[in-house]
């Protein structure tokens, strides 16, 4: 099969348009075309998980010359493609057999996938609105999933107009990140397998390509210190022994008793970082848990690189967990108003995992002059030196699915800012607890690790 580039620039993010042309070349022609795009989307636009997208799919026949209609068979609708880093394209990818780029491929039996980053949302389907009267309108889906394979007929349009085309719009739903190697993005593909003319030539298939940038959420946290004498005793629960999968120990995970609370981290804003999204004070908190007992080894050291705001940080993890942050709501004296803690359901940020790192290495192991916003006031300028913990996101007991692909990680350096102390209430999954915070303890940065 052959492709050639079309200049499209009818989508948000559209990659390629391959448009086939006749199998044998003589006066007359069989032309028909596919593409997506998403009206509600402005150029350059990113989406958040949670986000419904409107997405419109336009199939079209161009010119026939000696005949009149275009017979398009097995019209199909990829929701996530799993490929490699970008660009992607049928030209980088190479084809199937089925004409499809190959990573991103048709689903031939349309069933909805949740491990699939999106969803349609069901009933969304707002039909088919053509040009002209089709010789049969095109079937586009069921209302709860689009791609149901099917004949489509369109007739070739009389001048002056260009093309007959139909198309459907629909929703979508953001759930996750890309679970391939292009985590923030989110490739799809529409298309067909096979059209034919009346005058005997074939369109043998086309398809094209269409991404979503998902938005990178930055958050840090300022973590204090729960004081050993008003921790409380380690949660007693039917949960309290999790079982957790992050990247590191996925796909086994590890099973871990959860001992005394030992911190508690609040979102914060990063003054000293340019461009700063402020961060969320209404936000849940982490509530840091030890581990009860002497934990083995989950996997051997290895080393990793880090990259955040200061910089990069080359260093070896530690294959033992050593720390578990849960999602956890309060209420203090600078609440906005007077609370009561609930538990957070569902959390709003995952669950993360805490390793020790050593032998760090690069100009990203600490830095100076740092300061901080939280709801409990400005720090800084402090600094912050490599008492470093990596935390990953952790599907706990296989609630939170999505974390173990997601690119997001924390640092934690240690620092010594002036701070007093502060009663607060607290509650999670685990417990709820009376407490007491004193003593600043780490700054935990957004990063992105790599693997050497």
């Amino acid at each position: 099969m052959k492709f050639r580039r079309l200049s499209a620039g009818v989508a948000v993010g559209v990659l390629a348009l391959a448009l086939l042309l006749p199998a044998r070349a003589r006066a007359d022609t069989c032309n028909g075309f596919v593409a997506i795009n998403y009206p509600n989307l402005g150029p350059g636009a990113k989406v958040k998980i949670g986000d419904e997208v409107d997405v419109q799919i336009f199939l079209a026949a161009g010119s026939i010359v000696g005949g009149t209609i275009l017979n398009v068979k097995d019209f199909f609708f990829n929701l996530a493609c799993d490929v490699g880093p970008p660009p992607m394209s049928p030209f980088a990818l190479g084809s199937d057999v089925n004409g499809s780029p190959n990573g991103c491929k048709d689903d031939p039996a349309h069933t909805a996938d949740p491990t699939k980053p999106v969803q349609f949302v069901k009933g969304s389907l707002s039909g088919v609105t053509c040009n002209v009267q089709p010789v049969d309108p095109p079937d586009f889906g069921d209302g709860i999933r689009v791609g149901t394979p099917g004949l489509t007929l369109l007739k070739a349009p009389a001048p002056p107009l260009p093309i007959a085309f139909c198309t459907a719009q629909f929703k979508e739903k953001i759930t996750g990140l890309s679970g391939d190697a292009t985590k923030f993005r989110i490739e799809q593909l529409v298309g067909y397998h096979a059209a034919s003319c009346d005058n005997g030539l074939l369109d043998s298939g086309n398809f094209q390509t269409a991404a979503l940038d998902i938005e990178q959420e930055e958050e840090n946290f300022n973590c204090y210190q729960i004081p050993r004498n008003v921790a409380g005793k380690p949660p007693i629960c039917a949960n309290c022994t999790p079982t957790l999968i992050d990247p590191f120990t996925a796909p086994a995970g590890v099973t871990l008793p959860v001992g005394r609370p030992h911190r508690l981290c609040a979102p914060a804003d990063l003054t000293s970082e340019p461009n700063q999204t402020p961060a969320n004070q209404q936000g849940d908190h982490l509530e840091g848990y030890d581990y009860l007992g002497a934990i083995q080894p989950s996997f051997s050291p290895k080393k990793v690189v880090v990259t955040n705001v200061f910089g990069t940080v080359t260093a070896q993890l530690q294959g033992t967990p050593d720390r578990l942050l849960v999602p956890t709501s309060k209420c203090s004296a600078h609440s906005q108003q007077p609370c009561t803690p609930q538990v957070p359901n569902p959390p709003s940020i995952h669950h993360f995992q805490c390793y020790k790192l050593s032998n760090p290495d690069g100009g990203g192991k600490s830095a100076t002059g740092v300061t901080t916003d939280d709801q409990f006031g400005s720090l800084g300028p402090f600094g912050v030196s490599p008492g470093l913990r990596l935390c990953a996101s952790v599907n706990k007991n296989g609630e939170d699915a999505s974390a173990v692909t997601d690119p997001t990680f924390l640092l934690c350096y240690h620092g010594s800012p002036r701070f007093g102390s502060e009663d607060v209430d607290l509650a999670n999954q685990f417990a709820t607890l009376s407490t007491r915070i004193d003593n600043y303890d780490d700054l935990c940065v957004t990063s992105t690790v790599t693997l050497p």
